[in-house]
């Protein structure tokens, strides 16, 4: 049913063949692909790894459909052979061992052997016909620096809904156009976008599912400085020191999000970065439940009048702002203000309210690098 995926040959087991790897090296290894491992499927088969032995090194892979990893370690092999263990358990007994050579072997018995100074454990290992793992992606290849890719996925998957089945509230949408990158997020209440002037030969947009993309980013800050990622029609590689990662797109198509940016602003604010989250903070503490955190925000002259009023208490606070415009009253969701300003940098931000007062501007002081767009609860 699924195109995306090709078939390992049936496992064959490395019977008769002995294997001494370091457990720091296999581990390291094995520290990666357990991030494509998940308990939330009926397939066996989704919950093992397959290992290969090879003449000149070992490939280790793992998948859930949606994310594949495969990872290698050089190290020169007598015998070659393949076969699959369940992952959680094995992961979990290579990182109990202690430091040292571990030896593996297989009996015909159909039981993988693992010994380490006096620890011995026997596993079996799954006989599957086929093992499922994204097929080699086909497209154009694109470079990034790392840190500001990472930076980048971070911010923006902060405004992503983590519960919303439709693609577009759930996805991460990256824009990659002749002059610069966009990565965008939204959940329908709020929109972030994070953008780069990088210099690309092709033009690309594509939809990743946020999960899967911020488990990537964390792998993505441990590897080498520039990221390498080829993008083909249903899914994306990412091209690791020692390894690989294959992700599938979402399907569908992305909302306009540049509509709401081209609004005249009709107050402009500049504000103390640190003054406004201590502010924020301290009212988000009246909201236990974290439902009902909806905070009045009124600006009058140079000053920032911040109300709360819940169930258990009332808080106000004031800060002193430097104001453009007219004088203005909004209502915004307390949580998605502070996702917004703890990801601006500087210390400073700026705060805007469109003409038609629909929705909430904020974005670093320099430039437009960073803007979160929060709809304005009052409307």
């Amino acid at each position: 049913d699924n195109p995306e995926l090709v078939a390992e040959n049936k496992a064959y087991a490395f019977v008769s063949a002995a294997y001494d790897w370091i457990k720091k090296d296999i581990y390291e290894k094995l520290n990666l692909v357990i991030k494509s491992i998940t308990n939330r499927t009926t397939m066996p088969i989704l919950k093992g790894i397959l290992i290969e032995a090879k003449e000149e090194e070992i490939l280790i892979k793992g998948t859930d459909l949606e994310i594949s990893i495969l990872s290698k370690l050089k190290i020169k092999n007598d015998e070659v052979g393949k076969i699959i263990v369940n992952a959680k358990l094995f992961y979990e007994i290579i990182r109990k061992l202690p430091e040292g050579n571990i030896e593996f072997f297989t009996d015909e018995s159909k039981k993988l052997h693992i010994k380490n100074l006096n620890s011995e454990f026997e596993l079996e290992y799954l006989e599957e016909e086929k093992f499922p793992f994204a097929k080699e992606v086909k497209g154009e290849k694109f470079s990034f620096d790392r840190d500001i890719l990472c930076n980048m996925i971070k911010k923006s998957s902060s405004c992503v809904s983590r519960e919303s089945t439709k693609n577009a509230l759930r996805g991460l949408y990256i824009e990659i156009n002749k002059n610069d990158i966009r990565l965008v997020g939204s959940d329908g209440y709020r929109i972030a976008i994070t953008k780069e002037n990088i210099i690309n030969e092709q033009e690309k947009d594509i939809l990743v599912p946020v999960e899967n993309i911020l488990n990537i980013e964390k792998i993505l800050r441990e590897e080498k400085e520039t990221v390498e990622l080829i993008i083909g029609e249903k899914d994306i590689k990412f091209e690791l020191k020692e390894g690989e990662i294959y992700l599938k797109l979402l399907e569908g198509t992305y909302i306009d999000y540049k509509k709401p940016f081209l609004e005249e602003m009709k107050t402009e604010v500049i504000i103390n970065k640190n003054d406004l989250i201590n502010a924020v903070e301290r009212m988000y503490l009246l909201s236990p439940e974290k439902k009902n955190n909806k905070i009045i925000m009124r600006l009058i002259n140079n000053l920032l009048k911040i109300e709360t009023n819940s169930d258990i208490g009332y808080a106000k606070e004031e800060i002193i702002v430097d104001k453009m415009g007219e004088d203005n009253e909004f209502a915004i969701n307390c949580k998605f203000l502070l996702d917004a300003i703890k990801n601006i940098d500087g210390e400073e931000l700026k705060l805007k309210i469109g003409k038609n007062e629909r929705f909430i501007l904020i974005e670093e002081v320099e430039n437009d690098r960073s803007q979160f767009l929060i709809m304005n609860l009052k409307k």
